[in-house]
């Protein structure tokens, strides 16, 4: 069962670890940014620094792993869920490409599907989720899914793609043992 949770003030905000932790089964928090940003006092000002810092906060505290790249596939922002999926530290990441996470058989694959997305601002994975491999730091395979959300410029250009990742390597060797009887 995948459950949800909606953070619209500094209260939710403040009980969101407590939540996540005690509460079993959410998948999804949905910010509600609007909200969140008038409470703090700075209506609908996201970049202030009291707003980005609260949004920062929901981030650190949310179990699945969210990162962001740019156009160019530079990683912008990587939270400490992608840290202990990966393996490898925020600072090691940033400005870096998404290579050290991808399996080599796939990169070429994979950058020709991102340069396009960025190309024409379209994906399937916005609703569709994904199922890939992935490479952890120490080396081993990993099974991960994940869904995007296509970021864009106020003038309507792509700027960014997020994705919030879940390691799924657990449910993959699972329903490989399953078909192997």
């Amino acid at each position: 069962i995948l459950c949800g949770i909606m953070c619209e003030d500094v209260d939710g905000l403040k009980n969101l670890p407590k939540i996540l932790k005690e509460v079993p089964g959410i998948g999804v928090v949905v910010i509600g940014e609007g909200d969140l940003s008038q409470n703090l006092g700075f209506p609908r000002q996201y970049e202030h620094p009291t707003v980005a810092g609260a949004i920062g906060e929901i981030l650190a505290a949310v179990g699945d792993a969210v990162m962001v790249c740019d156009a160019q596939g530079a990683i912008t922002l990587w939270n400490p869920a992608c840290e202990r999926m990966f393996g490898h530290a925020e600072a090691d990441v940033l400005g870096k490409t998404m290579d050290m996470i991808i399996p080599e058989r796939l990169r070429k694959r994979h950058w020709d599907g991102y340069e396009k997305t960025m190309a024409t601002g379209i994906t399937k994975y916005g609703h569709d989720v994904l199922r890939v491999p992935a490479v952890h730091k120490d080396g081993h395979t990993m099974s991960i899914a994940f869904t995007v959300a296509m970021l864009y410029t106020p003038d309507g250009k792509v700027s960014a793609i997020a994705s919030i990742i879940r390691d799924e390597s657990s449910r993959f060797n699972e329903e490989r043992a399953l078909k192997k009887r």
